[in-house]
């Protein structure tokens, strides 16, 4: 089973970043993990930052739930572990106990002051910027593909 990553809304701009971790999914390197909180935001920040309309945001999102329906945490699953999150952000604290309640080993995130580490270390989440898990995969990339040429 591959690694379950919880991933910032920060971290899914440009869009083509977004594009990466979904098809690092796709491709069994990580497991990304997302809540309707997190598409929520997702939305309402791209279209406010002009970089899509809201229509062409609502396509992303529903195409984020038809095709990984299977890597949603329920609110229901990590409601009841908001209040205890560090840090003062509402959104964040959201996040990280999604991330908790999903078993994500990981959150990327480029506001890495937004999430203590230390804290969340103690609960078995690894707080890192984007740079180190796309260091990671590639990693991860390069073991892969000299397995399948030795054998």
């Amino acid at each position: 089973m591959a690694a379950r990553v919880f991933v910032d809304t920060n971290v899914l701009f440009p869009f083509s970043v977004m594009d990466v971790m979904l098809a690092l999914t796709e491709d069994f390197v990580h497991e990304i993990v997302w809540s309707e909180r997190l598409l929520a935001e997702w939305e309402r920040v791209i279209v406010r930052e002009g970089g899509r309309s809201a229509e062409s945001a609502a396509a992303v999102t529903r195409a984020v739930r038809r095709f990984f329906s299977d890597c949603q945490i329920p609110e229901a699953a990590y409601a009841h572990l908001v209040d205890e999150m560090p840090g003062d952000d509402p959104d964040d604290r959201h996040h990280a106990a999604a991330a908790l309640a999903a078993g994500a080993g990981t959150l990327v995130t480029w506001n890495l002051g937004d999430f203590p580490a230390e804290d969340l270390a103690k609960r078995g989440v690894r707080v890192i910027d984007p740079a180190r898990i796309c260091a990671r995969c590639t990693a991860s990339c390069r073991v892969r593909s000299r397995g399948r040429s030795s054998g």
